[in-house]
């Protein structure tokens, strides 16, 4: 084809498409052009209870987002930042929780520094024929009187739209005018606008996002033009401030001969900064086949014209499947994507990637308040297949776009456990547009919801008492192009999880209600949520019941409430639950709980009354009785049972006594009698006792009784006895059972009576040989032993040697039988008391007669030795022998007067006074 490019034509296949069989699963959306939304304020006092002054002068105070997805919510809007919201179920005491968190922002700030909900609906403004969308960073609005669809980016404003034409070319590229749109069959909905027929066989529609405007020209049939036309042309004419600009982006690369080109148009101030984007032009048909077309931008004046061009040859191509769209995109700087933030610009949209290694990866954190309980979890998701061509080699003849079955999705729990595929439904067709879970969008759409569909999709995640972060992982793959984390086949627009957690919740019931008067009732307290091990506090109209369990039996006499309170290991608590347990009057019955025989017996049950009373019906029966056991006087108030003697146990016996009138009321009550052994007491020691003649043992009973009676009379747990002779013990125990011991024998040893020898008296250093009458070497002697150990030859032997310097006794100590006898000797002492005073000495130096001293056989310490001159002066005080020296000098020769003071052997103090000559 001379002078142009070869046009892109696609053909695809209809592929078959399995969906699931549950509820995961995006819907495909279709604009409302018909109606708009309907804002509900919410008034429930809980929405007060919990919101400041301050949070009820929120512009949405009470009024749930457009996205909320939980039904029967209020949002705390104070809970709101960028990316987060928090919503309470009313009536819950904010117990049922729904926390979300979304991947692109929820939230913009107003110039009060409020977070506002991002809403990019049409709502009907007071001035007629204005529809505006405001909640959003750049607004968007179409007027109806102008047939202008607007953005606003600050203070600019785009205007486009209201002077759409369309035209044919032909290959000379002379144009022939088809006329412009017709905007008499309008409708307007929340979405944009329809405009029906705007031309023979087209609709006009603008279709309102985020941001963003979509102008669609739908040609339901091909254009009926000459066989040599090149181009179906749309035109727009817009008008721009002075020095704003209109710049192609050749994005794509494809380039007319004409000058046409393909790609995207940057609408700049005039500093060259982009405010606003004109898309792609996409053509595509009902099955997804289509391609690129071209534009071309004129100025004049203010004035710039926009040309959409089509080949004619795509649109009556034999495999071309009509409707056909011409789609192109009008965008503010701040759409989906491309946020601006206080501290830069962020971008959002999600990109997929056809790596068989990987996935393009978006991670979502949800804060979970704490005191709660995971209960389930919702997924919303959206993404546009926007008919963009995979940047791929395609087979010849064909341009492929993506369609909604080549796209995959699927959402990784902090658990590590996966979605699986969520799809698009239907998936076919149609094969483009905006697959989404928004109500808003799609009626009747709403979240995916996990826990019920997906096996242990949070189970790795317990209660927790402090606030938790979960973390989320969309995966985005496509199975068609083969991009790498770019945006060829698919962009994500949306992804937000919503956590819905339960505090601790209870209930409580009771298991019958009227009751007869006395009559056991169970009460059952049920707790749930909230972070268990739970605790339960009982009360009734008389204060709180000791009883701390889940269940408990209760036997009200009168009419009364029963409220329990619930706890778990938070300290979160349960409000009181009450239920009133309804009583009718019943007759009087008690009966001791237990009684207790002796081994066998008769016993009186003792019921209550004791006698009977007109009216009034008793029936005693044996629940559990032991084999041998009867039951007589089973119609009166007391009955009687008879254990056999020696038999022991437990025998539980029921009353019923009945009120034979309106309400046949009844009471009941049970005795237990217990049959119990005799008490065997142990004594202790447990044999024959010996005992040494006259020592005390003591006997004791092993156990703990009432009283204890020995056959000495004594009446403690142990008695000590000294004398021989068989002791036995009776006891009684709590019971009033009585048993005794056998006994026990104390039996005492025969005494070993012997002599030691000899009492004597010896010199001092004579040596005295030890001996005894007694055969030491006999069986019935353990051991022996002499003391004291001082000068003895041997301790163990039979005939000692004792060499005493001291007079004293010698004791034999003999063992036998754990008894210890003895008997001593006496050995007295004869000491020497001899001695000799020099009456001269001659302190020379030579060795002989030096020193002064007294000579003594031994035995005599000097105590004191004092010596005198002639004068009376004391030359010498001491013990030790005088050497004639006094104050270190030799004294003169002369003679000396002596005093000495002597300890004897035998203990006597002795005086000795003279003279002494010292001679030279």
């Amino acid at each position: 084809m001379k002078g142009r490019i070869a046009v892109l034509v696609l053909f695809f296949l209809v592929r078959p498409f399995l969906f699931g069989q549950d509820d995961r699963h995006m819907d495909v959306f279709t604009p409302n052009f018909q109606s708009f939304p309907e804002t509900e304020i919410i008034e429930h006092p809980d929405l007060f209870e919990y919101s400041s002054e301050e949070v009820r002068s929120h512009p949405e105070f009470g009024i749930l987002p457009h996205n909320t997805q939980c039904e029967d919510c209020i949002e705390l809007i104070q809970e709101r930042d960028q990316y987060s919201r928090l919503y309470i179920k009313p009536g819950t005491d904010a117990m049922h929780i729904f926390a979300q968190s979304s991947y692109t922002p929820l939230h913009f700030e107003d110039e009060n520094g409020r977070w506002l909900s991002r809403d990019f609906r049409l709502t009907p403004t007071e001035q007629m024929g204005l529809f505006r969308a405001d909640r959003q960073e750049n607004p968007t609005f179409y007027n109806s009187n102008e047939n202008v669809a607007g953005i606003e980016v600050g203070p600019f404003i785009f205007e486009h739209g209201s002077r759409i034409g369309w035209y044919w070319q032909d290959s000379f590229g002379n144009e022939v005018a088809l006329g412009r749109a017709d905007f008499g069959t309008q409708s307007i909905g929340e979405h944009g606008v329809l405009n029906s027929n705007a031309w023979p066989q087209a609709d006009l529609r603008q279709v309102f996002d985020e941001a963003s405007v979509e102008t669609d020209v739908v040609l339901m049939n091909p254009p009926n033009v000459p066989v040599n036309s090149s181009f179906l042309i749309i035109r727009d004419t817009v008008e721009l401030p002075d020095g704003w600009t209109v710049d192609p982006m050749y994005s794509n690369g494809l380039i007319s001969p004409e000058g046409y080109f393909s790609g995207e148009l940057k609408i700049r101030n005039e500093y060259g900064h982009p405010f606003f984007t004109w898309g792609l032009v996409k053509v595509y048909d009902s099955k997804s086949q289509g391609g690129y077309g071209f534009y071309q931008v004129e100025q004049i004046g203010k004035e710039h014209v926009i040309s959409w061009l089509t080949p004619i040859e795509f649109l009556t191509h034999a495999n071309v499947q009509y409707p056909v769209v011409i789609d192109p995109v009008v965008s503010g700087r701040d759409s989906i994507g491309f946020f601006v933030t206080n501290q830069a610009q962020v971008g959002a949209n999600m990109d997929f990637t056809k790596s068989t290694l990987g996935s393009c990866d978006y991670t979502v954190t949800v804060r979970v308040p704490g005191h709660s309980e995971i209960f389930d979890t919702y997924i919303d998701l959206e993404y546009e297949n926007p008919s963009v061509m995979c940047k791929v080699n395609p087979p010849p003849g064909t341009t492929p776009f993506c369609e909604f079955f080549d796209v995959t999705m699927e959402v990784v729990s902090p658990c590590g456990v996966s979605t699986g595929q969520l799809i698009c439904n239907p998936a076919v067709p149609p094969f483009l547009g905006t697959c989404t879970t928004d109500p808003n969008k799609v009626p009747g759409a709403g979240p995916i919801q996990l826990q019920q569909f997906v096996a242990n999709f949070m189970n790795c995640i317990q209660p927790s008492c402090p606030d938790h972060s979960l973390t989320y992982t969309l995966k985005n793959r496509t199975l068609q192009c083969n991009e790498t984390c770019d945006q060829n086949c698919a962009v994500g627009k949306f992804f937000a999880v919503t956590q819905e957690a339960l505090r601790l919740e209870g209930t409580m019931s009771a298991d019958r209600d009227p009751i007869c008067a006395g009559e056991p009732v169970t009460l059952t307290a049920a707790a749930q949520f909230g972070v268990p091990p739970y605790s339960y506090d009982w009360s009734d109209a008389n204060g709180p019941i000791p009883d701390t369990g889940a269940v408990i039996v209760v036997r009200p006499e009168l009419t009364t409430f029963y409220a329990v309170r619930i706890w778990d290991v938070c300290d979160s608590v349960f409000v009181d639950r009450d239920v009133i347990i309804n009583v009718l009057p019943a007759p009087d019955v008690s009966v001791p709980d237990t009684l207790y025989l002796c081994e066998g017996g008769i016993q009186d049950l003792g019921g209550s009354p004791t006698s009977s009373t007109p009216g009034v019906s008793y029936q005693w029966t044996a629940v559990n009785p032991q084999p041998g056991v009867t039951l007589t006087q089973v119609n009166s108030p007391n009955a009687v049972a008879t254990v056999p003697l020696g038999q022991t146990g437990v025998n539980r016996f029921a009353i019923r006594v009945t009120e034979n009138g309106a309400n046949n009321c009844f009471r009941d009550d049970t005795v237990t009698l217990i049959s119990l052994p005799d008490p065997i007491p142990q004594i202790v020691p447990d044999s024959t006792v010996s005992i040494c003649s006259g020592d005390p043992v003591t006997i004791s009973v092993q156990g703990s009784y009432a009283s204890y009676q020995w056959s000495t009379g004594g009446a403690g747990s142990s008695i000590t006895v000294t004398t021989p002779g068989s002791y036995s013990v009776t006891v009684t125990d709590a019971n009033g059972c009585t048993g005794s011991n056998s006994g026990i024998n104390v039996v005492e040893q025969a005494p070993i009576i012997f002599d030691v020898e000899p009492d004597t008296t010896v010199d001092l250093g004579s040596p005295v040989a030890l001996r005894t009458d007694l055969d030491l070497s006999a069986s019935n002697i353990d051991s022996f032993r002499w003391s004291p150990p001082d000068y003895l030859s041997c301790e163990t032997c039979v005939d000692p040697i004792a060499s005493p310097e001291l007079p004293g006794f010698y004791t034999l100590t003999v063992y036998s039988f754990g008894c210890v006898y003895q008997d001593s000797c006496f050995i007295d002492l004869i000491f020497p008391e001899d001695y000799f005073i020099p009456n001269m000495f001659t302190p020379n130096g030579d060795g002989n007669n030096d020193e002064f001293y007294i000579y003594s056989a031994g035995g005599i310490e000097v105590v004191e030795l004092l010596i005198y001159n002639r004068w009376g002066e004391k030359v010498y005080d001491g013990v030790d022998p005088w050497n004639g020296v006094y104050k270190e000098v030799l004294v003169p020769p002369g003679v000396y007067t002596y005093a000495f003071t002597l300890s004897l052997f035998n203990g006597t103090t002795a005086y000795e006074k003279g003279s002494v000559t010292l001679v030279r």
